[in-house]
């Protein structure tokens, strides 16, 4: 892969969907794919090794608390940018995901262009939502940057 190659890796439980999001990036130049993990210890470890650009995160990993996952990455790897992929699309679950430190939400029924654009996107520094993602939203959802995340602490 090119140096400027954007690392990518997965945390699914599902690996179906793991080795799909696989194929298809290895497909493109643009990306290098790092494979997927299915728990939190593999994934710091594996973040640690490789140093992603950016991880597409299911929320629904068995017996894993993915928000903890998501802050324990950032720790870990603090310029990974983390891309929740998920059939979970529910304003609460955005907004917890945000809070987190996710630069994006997609829906896994977007079409596999937008996934991977999105995450091209998100490598690039871009706070990223799905159509279905806006679609279930009634306000907008800040971006995630400090400014953004105190104000939002604040008016809770």
């Amino acid at each position: 892969m090119g140096v400027d190659s954007i690392r990518v890796m997965s945390v699914e439980d599902n690996e179906l969907v793991a080795e799909a999001i696989g194929r298809k990036l290895s497909k493109d130049p643009r990306f290098e794919w790092l494979g997927w993990v299915n728990n939190q210890p593999a994934l710091l470890s594996k973040a640690v090794e490789r140093s992603p650009n950016v991880v597409c995160m299911d929320l629904d990993i068995p017996g894993q608390d993915v928000l903890v996952m998501i802050r324990s990455l950032k720790e870990v790897c603090p310029s990974c940018r983390v891309l929740v992929l998920t059939g979970h699309v529910r304003e609460e679950f955005v907004n917890r995901a945000v809070d987190a430190g996710a630069w994006g939400y997609l829906s896994k029924a977007e079409e596999s262009r937008v996934i991977v654009e999105s995450i091209r996107r998100v490598a690039a520094g871009e706070f990223v939502l799905g159509r279905l993602t806006v679609a279930e939203c009634d306000e907008p959802v800040p971006q995630p940057d400090d400014g953004a995340r105190l104000k939002r602490a604040a008016k809770r």
